[in-house]
């Protein structure tokens, strides 16, 4: 498992949890429509770094990440099936080449290759992530909502439980008082064959739960 903390526009820390390292490669969306493209052998860490203003790249400060856009995501290994990390980093590049002004494109390598279908086939192929990539670039505000939406659950599911004990008691409760009567009736009978003296008080409670205990431990 690995963990980082980060501090939002208020300085209130973020923990980022996250179990394994995928590498990939990330595009951002910048303003004006511009994108940046960088490869990386932990996606997730990468996606935090930007998130929480960790990257200091100068054509992102001049055209800041646009956080309304998703960062389009296309890891290195799918299925198990692994690609070459420079092989996907040009064929992603070529791709938004084909696509986007070049001039609007940014990135730590620059070079292309043609795009093939098998190319065109690993993009189709990723878009179910292992981990929770697209929930960094939650709100400040989304994410307090989901700390305090967590609290509330967390509280429910005490509650619940208390009920369920309290449930369970009364139960318990219930059918020790079935068996005290069931030995007081046994036991009444037992001494009323026998001859024996039935005393005329009222049958001590806490006598019964001892008797029961013997019986049944």
């Amino acid at each position: 498992m690995r963990s980082i903390t980060y501090l939002d526009a208020k300085n209130n820390p973020v923990h980022k949890q996250w179990f394994n390292d995928y590498a990939g490669v990330v595009v951002l969306h910048l303003a004006e429509g511009n994108l940046y493209i960088e490869r990386t052998a932990d996606i997730f860490k990468f996606l935090c770094d930007v998130r929480y203003g960790h990257i200091n790249k100068g054509f992102i400060q001049k055209f800041p990440v646009d956080f309304k856009k998703k960062p389009e995501i296309f890891m290195a290994k799918i299925d198990g099936n692994s690609i070459d990390l420079s092989t996907l980093f040009k064929s992603v590049l070529n791709h938004y080449q084909n696509t986007h002004i070049e001039s609007h494109i940014r990135t730590t390598d620059y070079h292309g290759e043609e795009l093939t279908m098998t190319d065109i086939d690993n993009f189709n192929k990723n878009s179910n992530y292992p981990e929770d990539f697209m929930g960094i670039w939650k709100t400040d505000k989304e994410n307090l909502a989901d700390d305090k939406f967590k609290r509330e659950q967390e509280q429910l599911a005490r509650e619940e439980k208390r009920k369920k004990h309290q449930e369970q008691e009364k139960q318990i409760q219930k059918k020790e008082s079935e068996l005290i009567k069931k030995f007081q009736k046994e036991m009444h009978a037992f001494k009323k064959e026998n001859g024996m003296p039935i005393p005329k008080k009222k049958y001590d409670k806490s006598q019964g739960e001892k008797m029961l205990w013997k019986m049944y431990k």
